[in-house]
């Protein structure tokens, strides 16, 4: 089911609370929430939208502790191609689509830190940047590494194709098998 409003995580946590608490929480074995890339930009308050998630969910978790609630790092965008797009990483500058791909990174290090152990973190922006021969569609600035989506994946700057719906959603199918579900 869709929850929130895209451009609005905040309003997705509290939808998916809400949704939990009509009587959900107490059916499903497992429950997750995914963000769109829209949702984490360039002008996200990283540090304010974790807080606001992890007490979210840290609610729901205690609420109904027979429910597995499963993490997805935040999808990523493709990066623009072109010669003006090859001049600027000669010269590193940053693109306009950079900055929000850089923001997605800051706040999947922190998913990452907090839920990475606990197996219950589903890797959406790696399996979104991973070619199927294992390397991943990256790009550099002042030095630091990031990932973005694997153009071939998308039909526009974020959006899957029929080809990466099939590549992530094989990933989704094969981690939700390993989940030990509580009887």
């Amino acid at each position: 089911a869709k929850v929130g409003k895209n451009f609005d995580p905040f309003s997705k946590c509290d939808d998916f609370k809400k949704m939990m608490e009509s009587g959900l929480g107490d059916k499903v074995d497992i429950a997750f929430m995914k963000m769109c890339y829209v949702d984490v930009i360039a002008k996200t308050d990283v540090d304010e939208l974790f807080r606001y998630y992890t007490e979210t969910m840290g609610y729901l978790e205690k609420k109904y502790p027979k429910t597995i609630f499963v993490h997805f790092t935040v999808p990523l965008t493709i990066s623009q191609k072109g010669w003006k797009v090859r001049v600027k990483r000669l010269l590193h500058k940053p693109l306009w689509d950079d900055e929000d791909n850089i923001k997605r990174f800051l706040y999947n290090e922190k998913l990452r830190e907090k839920y990475g152990a606990s197996g219950r973190l589903f890797e959406l922006a790696e399996y979104e940047s991973t070619w199927p021969d294992g390397s991943r569609s990256s790009f550099y600035l002042d030095g630091k590494k990031y990932f973005n989506l694997v153009s071939a994946y998308a039909w526009d700057e974020g959006h899957l194709t029929e080809m990466g719906k099939r590549w992530v959603g094989g990933k989704l199918l094969g981690y939700l098998q390993g989940l030990k579900v509580n009887d």
